[in-house]
């Protein structure tokens, strides 16, 4: 994949590393729930999860946070092509949120190789720091490609109809730990012609009292090609 967009994943994932993963059955409606996985082999595990396989792709999120004032539910339509990706999202929160004095909202993000810009009532404006923000609206995509040296610690389970990491298996988590307090339960992934097409995981905080979220639930669906990124006017 070209190197931007392996920059971008991986400045997603260093974000995504401040929280902390844990089981999902990736099986409980929403995204993913009627989809069943084709078996494949791990040559075929490996060319799925390679970085060129996102090069041109969308990922379509439903993300449902959970706050120590209530929970949100976060849409995420995420486009990539080669260089350039743009991504937006819709937050909604409950009535307990709303009532801490959260907001619901919608944000718009750019990115190419020249860095990552926020759209504002005023335009794009490019940002200087990392790009964090983005890590609770899409699943963690170097989760995704990390996963290609871990076939055997996925099994097909017949009931969720894809693979799921197993319970008493480690090297994964061991691989993907950033910072103590990290746990990774289960993920589940689906395929269908060669392709991902769901990925599906929770994330929990357990010692990282300093973290915005107690949990996030994602569940994504890939649809690859022909997807297509128009720079907007960046006033520059």
């Amino acid at each position: 994949m070209r190197k931007s967009f392996t920059a971008f994943a991986s400045s997603v994932l260093a974000g995504v590393m401040c929280f902390t993963v844990t089981a999902c059955d990736g099986e409980e409606g929403g995204p993913g729930s009627g989809i069943i996985s084709d078996k494949i082999t791990e040559v075929e595990w490996d060319r799925a999860l390679a970085e060129d396989a996102f090069g041109n792709c969308r990922m379509e999120s439903e993300v449902f946070l959970e706050f120590s004032e209530g929970t949100a539910t976060v849409k995420t339509d995420y486009i990539i092509d080669g260089e350039k990706a743009i991504m937006h999202s819709v937050m909604t929160l409950d009535g307990d949120a709303e009532e801490a004095g959260m907001n619901s909202a919608a944000f718009d993000y750019y990115f190419d190789d020249s860095g990552w810009y926020i759209k504002s009532e005023t335009g794009w404006q490019k940002q200087n720091g990392s790009i964090m923000a983005l890590s609770p609206y899409m699943f963690p995509v170097m989760y995704l490609t990390a996963s290609k040296d871990f076939f055997n610690c996925f099994d097909f389970n017949e009931e969720i109809g894809g693979y799921l990491k197993k319970e008493d298996n480690t090297e994964f988590e061991e691989y993907v730990q950033a910072v103590e307090g990290i746990k990774i339960s289960n993920m589940v992934y689906k395929f269908k012609t060669g392709n991902l097409v769901f990925a599906g995981m929770n994330m929990e905080m357990l010692t990282m009292s300093s973290a915005p979220y107690k949990s996030i639930e994602y569940k994504t669906i890939f649809t690859y090609g022909g997807q297509t990124v128009e720079t907007p006017d960046l006033g520059q």
